[in-house]
C-alpha cells in the first residue's frame, strides 16, 4: 500500500513537472526596455520562465511617427536581434 502512495506521488511530481517545462505558461519575470520619442523608437519586453530552462521570449514593438513598423510577441533572442539590426536600433 505504501509503495502505490510513494510511486502515485512520484508520478505525479513528473507529471507536474512535464507540463509546467512543456508549455512554458510559468513566468517568473520580465523585464522591459524603451527607447525613442513619440516620431520614431521601440519597446522591448523580455520573458523569463520558471527553471531558466526554456528559452526567454521577446515582445518586439517599433514605431515611427505614431505607426508601429512591428509589433511581434513571443519570439526568439535570435528573431529579435534581426529585427533590431534591421531597423537599426541599439538598446543597452
Amino acid at each position: 500500500m505504501a509503495d502505490k502512495k510513494i510511486t502515485l506521488f512520484v508520478f505525479s511530481l513528473l507529471f507536474l513537472g512535464i507540463v509546467s517545462m512543456s508549455c512554458g505558461c510559468i513566468q517568473t519575470g520580465s523585464e522591459s526596455k524603451e527607447i525613442g520619442t513619440v516620431a520614431g523608437g521601440a519597446s522591448i519586453v523580455e520573458h523569463e520562465y520558471l527553471f531558466g530552462l526554456m528559452e526567454s521570449k521577446y515582445d518586439v514593438r517599433v514605431w515611427v511617427l505614431g505607426t508601429d513598423v512591428v509589433n511581434m510577441q513571443g519570439i526568439k533572442k535570435s528573431e529579435y536581434d534581426v529585427v533590431l539590426k534591421k531597423h537599426n536600433i541599439s538598446i543597452e
